[in-house]
């Protein structure tokens, strides 16, 4: 499971966490449950994305205090931090402008609805992503910044059509709901608060891994 969702982070890349030209960069927590595919019934995982300058760590529970996908801006890196090991891989990453012409080329017809609605205290408008004739409704935040899903490494096959969307439209889901009426993504807490520089560095004890080959 490890090595699955290491080899599909680093097939990604982290486009960045600016907001609109003039705003003011978010700094802070954001808490979401995002649908894994379990049984019905199953408690979805809360994860968490902490946003500092520019800098991103999204960290996902598991034993031992799961693991962590580590953006670093400065050194335009990221990293898998895995505590239970007390290790960390650096990841290979693509340019953005690559990642964006890539993705954007095979998203799905994009319809503004101009509905708008307030989730977890912020407001978000609602656009319609449609893929074979199937849509799928994401409430779009455009001050959060931009949103990587480290979910989507984790499952077989191509990314879904509405997270290659983001990349063209820009915006960070508030919630997303599948064709079926599924909650596939939903943030429940949004904290904008100081965060400390520490959260965005790999800590001197953890120990670096290689990163496993692909097949």
């Amino acid at each position: 499971m490890i090595a699955r969702w290491v080899v599909g982070v680093a097939s990604l890349s982290v486009v960045g966490t600016t907001t609109a030209l003039g705003a003011q960069p978010f700094e802070g927590a954001i808490t979401m449950r995002m649908n894994t595919g379990a049984a019905a019934g199953a408690p979805q995982p809360e994860i968490q994305y902490l946003v500092r300058g520019g800098n991103l760590r999204v960290t996902m529970p598991g034993p031992g205090g799961g693991m962590s996908l580590l953006t670093i801006a400065s050194e335009k890196k990221s990293y898998m931090l895995i505590d239970a090991q007390r290790s960390f891989m650096e990841l290979p990453t693509t340019s953005a402008q690559a990642a964006l012409d890539q993705r954007a080329s095979s998203a799905g017809a994009i319809t503004r609805t101009g509905k708008r609605e307030t989730i977890a205290g912020m407001e978000c408008e609602h656009v319609l992503v449609t893929v074979e004739g199937q849509q799928t409704d994401l409430c779009l935040s455009k001050a959060l910044g931009d949103f990587l899903n480290p979910l989507t490494s984790m499952r077989q096959g191509a990314t879904p059509a509405w997270q290659r969307t983001l990349v063209a439209e820009g915006g960070f889901p508030l919630r997303v709901t599948g064709p079926d009426g599924t909650v596939l993504l939903e943030v429940t807490k949004v904290e904008r608060k100081s965060l400390a520089p520490s959260l965005f560095s790999i800590p001197d004890s953890y120990s670096r891994m290689t990163m496993p080959a692909r097949r």
